[in-house]
């Protein structure tokens, strides 16, 4: 939902070389679009208040330097490839369309949410099994020991991902609605804009969005067992911390600690990523002093999977 209202915001001119963008949504829109339009980009906008929590504000994108914005545009491109990004160029019935297309095709698809929402379900049994079958009995009294032990954080994390899903639930269905609305109010329009807008819909909901491996189907394959997504993302939503690493050795301690050293590929590969959207954490390849990877240290996600999963919930087969 957050790329969704990123998209509906679109973009901003910055206000200088290191400064924020101003304005909001009503101000970013071309005042050459039909009124029409302008009204349900707005209403989709809207369809996101009320939550838990307004991610935008707290993710601060006003704020944050261009290689965010570059890897967001990115981010954007892979997960809804038929919208226009070039408010200057794009057609505004032709850009709703493409809007509404996408949430209708996200959420409501068998190429959308759904088929990745299956994929990850099958994936986690498959590691509760694989976790399960690796854990001996003294691993598995010391994994439900720090269960014990962390108790009150893995509470406040299930909380919070119950409120999520709440959240994303009410949003969903809001959205729908206005998908439903906003279809019948666009055959009202004048021929050309109805047109433009239908054109745009009927293409865009016929775009894949996940493929049936569960990643974004517009995203190039890769050898990697991680995904340039996957490290895109983590990186965007933490950009205050990659932002403030000193040296490149210092930003691949924190992607190992996150995904595991194994996982995350080459420096090159790195190298090659951060350079394309512009992000240089300055300094040398290497890791800092004295604060090395460990081969075998268990990344960060894995941990917290295990620990507010129900693997621990029992016991794992006596291994020979």
């Amino acid at each position: 939902m957050i790329e969704m209202k990123a998209c509906e915001r679109g973009p901003k001119k910055r206000k200088g070389k290191g400064g924020g963008r101003q304005g909001g949504a009503a101000d970013s829109l071309p005042k050459a679009w039909p009124a029409w339009v302008r009204k349900w980009v707005r209403k989709f906008e809207a369809a996101e208040h009320g939550t838990a929590r307004d991610y935008l504000t707290e993710f601060d994108i006003d704020h944050a330097p261009e290689w965010v914005m570059k890897m967001s545009a990115e981010l954007f491109r892979v997960a809804a490839p038929s919208i226009r990004w070039d408010f200057e160029n794009a057609s505004g019935p032709h850009f709703l369309g493409g809007v509404v297309g996408h949430i209708e095709s996200v959420l409501n698809s068998e190429h959308g949410l759904p088929v990745a929402l299956e994929k990850m379900d099958a994936f986690r049994r498959q590691l509760d099994r694989k976790i399960r079958g690796t854990l001996t009995k003294q691993q598995f009294a010391l994994w439900r020991k720090q269960q014990q032990k962390s108790r009150d954080a893995i509470e406040a994390l299930r909380s919070d991902a119950k409120r999520l899903l709440s959240d994303f639930e009410a949003v969903a269905g809001r959205k729908l609605q206005l998908v439903e609305e906003c279809v019948a109010a666009a055959s009202k329009q004048p021929p050309e804009e109805k047109m433009e807008f239908l054109d745009a819909y009927v293409r865009t909901l016929k775009q894949k969005i996940f493929a049936e491996d569960g990643y974004f189907f517009h995203e190039k394959s890769s050898h990697e067992k991680l995904r340039a997504s996957s490290i895109c993302f983590l990186m965007v939503s933490n950009w205050r911390v990659v932002n403030d690493f000193k040296n490149f050795g210092e930003f691949r301690r924190w992607l190992s600690k996150k995904f595991g050293p194994q996982n995350i590929g080459s420096c090159d590969r790195l190298k090659k990523l951060c350079k394309r959207y512009g992000y240089n954490p300055g300094g040398s390849a290497g890791r800092p002093a004295g604060q090395a990877v460990k081969p075998d240290e268990m990344p960060e996600c894995l941990t917290a999977y295990i620990l507010t999963s129900d693997v621990l919930k029992s016991r794992p087969r006596t291994k020979n």
